[in-house]
């Protein structure tokens, strides 16, 4: 078969780049259509639906609108941006001839198109409407079909189509160094081009919560779609409350505010733990803001092997130490003053190259300038580790209920999986709105 010359393929080209062109923006358009009515940040209906039939919103919220948890108009964004760049190479660069640009844009384009097929036949039988937005990608996928099978092959697409099927595993064999190129600007073309699909996957895939986030900023909290599906999150984990010990003394858990506050918090968390350190007066924070409405209770997680027998090799080795202080400053009555001053004291910010000992006697000397402490009741108390037994049961605690990290915090019973200040807010409001109903 004797195909056309290069420039008798230029205006093949320009149209397939064209069709791609309007592929992704409509492609774009409806992805951003997912995103605004998947999580009901829309203030009306959309504009392209028009009735009970034709009703994108329809289509475009369905469990068919996303293909493993990833929206349909990402795979199109990510599927026209290929074929733009493909296009843009052929028309811009020598590496790639226009033959093979209209060889891939039609293999690509036939694939597309019986996926076109298919999802047309969802949307009617099974859906019972059609998105117009989506019909507008149908008819790009038919025409870039059409264009590239008439124009280049003169109705021989069988053979454009596994023309543009050896032009990709072409590509990506010299990708992978499995063949070789016809020229070094070929062989740079393939891998920059691989690093380009790659980064342009990467983008699309997203792309969704990108948008989200954008269209979500400046939103008051209540309308924040993100939160209430963090709300929804913890709402639906298993109820499974951790055992919490009163009494007094060192024995007894920690607690502030009244037990029978609405909201119930305990955390588990490690005092070396940087992220733990940060939590601790992020959340105190935020509690300021629920004065009377809360009752906070504190366990010991060390992720120290000295006391914890779940850790299987030496990894914050003072978090032990610094557990046995807290709670050797509770028998002093200073339990929660102990545990503030361990968390927020740089001792054990930066700890690396000193000694247990030399950690324990800088919270001690704290501790006496501080809180007025007895510096020899404490350090014979820490040294005495008379407190391992409840450090232990807090662990026990923690395993049972599958702790996997630190900090770890449950609230009413349930598992709040993320800790930022907006999530937290957004539960206790939550709380706080059923207990008045």
């Amino acid at each position: 078969m004797t195909l056309p010359g290069e420039q008798r393929l230029t205006p093949i080209v320009l149209l397939s780049l064209f069709l791609a062109v309007l592929g992704l923006a409509s492609a774009a358009f409806a992805l951003y259509e997912h995103v605004v009515y998947t999580h009901g940040l829309a203030t009306g209906p959309s504009v392209c639906s028009i009735s009970a039939y034709l009703d994108c919103t329809k289509v475009n919220t369905s469990e068919w609108s996303t293909f493993f948890g990833i929206p349909l108009g990402a795979y199109g964004v990510f599927f026209y941006s290929c074929l733009i760049g493909t296009n843009l190479a052929a028309l811009c660069t020598k590496a790639l001839s226009r033959r093979d640009a209209a060889a891939v844009t039609l293999f690509f384009s036939a694939a597309a198109s019986l996926c076109s097929i298919a999802l047309m036949g969802i949307s009617h039988f099974i859906i019972g409407a059609l998105c117009i937005m989506c019909m507008t990608l149908y008819l790009v996928n038919f025409l870039l079909f059409g264009v590239t099978a008439r124009g280049a092959w003169k109705g021989r697409w069988g053979e454009g189509i596994r023309a543009g099927f050896d032009a990709t595993i072409h590509f990506l064999g010299i990708t992978l160094l499995l063949l070789p190129a016809r020229t070094a600007a070929a062989s740079a073309l393939s891998r920059v081009g691989f690093l380009l699909v790659v980064g342009i996957g990467a983008l699309a895939v997203q792309l969704p919560e990108m948008i989200l986030g954008y269209l979500s900023s400046g939103l008051p909290p209540e309308r924040d779609p993100r939160l209430k599906e963090q709300v929804e999150a913890w709402s639906m984990a298993s109820i499974d409350a951790p055992r919490v010990v009163d009494g007094a003394g060192s024995q007894s858990d920690l607690r502030e505010g009244p037990a029978d506050a609405p909201i119930s918090i305990v955390e588990f968390a490690d005092f070396e733990c940087p992220a733990c350190r940060r939590m601790y007066k992020t959340l105190h924070e935020v509690l300021r803001e629920y004065e009377g409405r809360y009752t906070f209770v504190f366990k010991n997680f060390p992720l120290d092997n000295s006391c914890n027998p779940s850790i299987n090799r030496q990894f914050h080795l003072y978090a032990c130490t610094a557990a046995y202080f807290s709670r050797c400053a509770g028998e002093q009555g200073k339990l929660k003053e102990g545990v503030d001053l361990v968390f927020t004291d740089p001792a054990l910010d930066e700890p690396q190259g000193k000694t247990n000992q030399q950690v324990r006697d800088t919270l001690i000397q704290k501790a006496t300038e501080q809180l007025g402490l007895d510096a020899t009741a404490l350090r014979e108390c820490i040294d005495s580790k008379r407190y391992a037994g409840k450090i232990a049961q807090d662990v026990e605690e923690g395993q049972r209920l599958g702790l996997v990290s630190t900090p770890s915090m449950w609230v009413n019973g349930r598992l709040l999986e993320s800790m930022s200040p907006d999530v937290m807010r957004a539960v206790f409001n939550s709380i706080l709105a059923e207990r008045k109903r």
